[in-house]
């Protein structure tokens, strides 16, 4: 590998990888059945999270108390159509990052926060809900002044739009599985599945969900077909559009990744630092969206407690010990 390979994947935070390895390691597993019958395996973790097993079958519960308001208005809405973002947890958040990057460049105020899952690294095939490993109610607090989407809830009513036509409008997400509306589950959230060698994308607008495949080149885009539908004399037609945009990996690396690569170009320059007279390279500060990215992700309540609590059982008692 060359440097500036080695240097993109340095870690940006070890405090975070401790974070997730603390949450693996005292995860209880708990198994629920979605309404199509495909196993999804939830976590309880750490035992002080008390209820973070998810309930499937009438939407995702979140484990964690989102105080903020969540209900999105009906502006374009960026969803990860990936079952969780891929790789080690470092990598996760580099496809993370590539993920808030793509909202900001296209002007995408708001970020579906059930499309957002992180997997398990020992075993791919499971994930979490962003919302039990990360704090939404202070992202969203502290979004809108770094200029970073909102996280909010799926709402049918707000963001699918019937022009012409009668009956409701067909749902472009599955609030049971947490995966974009058509995708077969049982197969994405296999064990057997490799997602690397799996095109999601191609998977996607079948049927009647065919304007849910939307990108930001005017696929299905909505003032197309609000045009289209004025322009119809016929009676029995059905117009409609969704307000989500998927966005996710594709094959191999995925797309993410290499948005997330390309994001580093403006860093590629090391500065030479001296320090008690021996010079030492240095790697150049990030980009700013990565910045910001980091800044507001703090851990959830329950993630905080359980650190709190290990690091005051660790420390010895006597305040004068010279270790303090």
């Amino acid at each position: 590998r060359n440097q500036q390979t080695m240097q993109v994947k340095r870690p940006l935070l070890f405090g975070f990888t401790i974070l997730l390895f603390t949450a693996i390691t005292f995860r209880e597993e708990v198994s629920t059945l979605s309404s199509d019958g495909a196993t999804i395996v939830a976590w309880a973790a750490p035992r002080m999270f008390e209820a973070v097993a998810e309930v499937t079958g009438n939407g995702t519960q979140p484990a964690t108390t989102i105080a903020v308001d969540t209900t999105p208005k009906p502006v374009n809405t960026l969803v990860h159509f990936d079952p969780y973002f891929m790789g080690g947890f470092r990598n996760q958040h580099m496809r993370f990052v590539a993920f808030v990057a793509f909202a900001k460049k296209h002007n995408i105020k708001q970020v579906l926060l059930q499309s957002l899952r992180w997997c398990d690294p020992e075993n791919k095939f499971r994930s979490i809900a962003h919302e039990n490993i990360f704090d939404v109610d202070y992202w969203n607090e502290h979004a809108e002044s770094y200029g970073l989407p909102l996280l909010v809830h799926y709402d049918p009513d707000v963001l699918e739009v019937v022009v012409k036509g009668s009956g409701e409008a067909i749902r472009c997400f599955n609030e049971t599985s947490s995966l974009y509306s058509g995708l077969d589950e049982a197969l994405l959230r296999s064990h057997m599945t490799n997602l690397r060698r799996t095109d999601i994308w191609k998977m996607m607008g079948q049927g009647p969900f065919k304007h849910c495949r939307r990108d930001m080149r005017r696929e299905n885009d909505p003032d197309r077909i609000i045009n289209h539908a004025r322009q119809d004399d016929s009676t029995n037609a059905t117009y409609q559009y969704t307000f989500l945009v998927p966005h996710g990996g594709l094959k191999s690396s995925g797309r993410l990744w290499h948005e997330y690569e390309a994001l580093q170009n403006g860093r590629t320059e090391t500065k030479n630092v001296t320090v008690r007279n021996t010079i030492h390279e240095t790697y150049p500060e990030h980009v700013d969206i990565e910045k910001a990215v980091y800044k507001l992700m703090r851990p959830s309540a329950p993630i905080r407690s359980v650190i709190r609590d290990t690091v005051k059982s660790s420390l010895p008692n006597d305040k004068n010990d010279p270790h303090l």
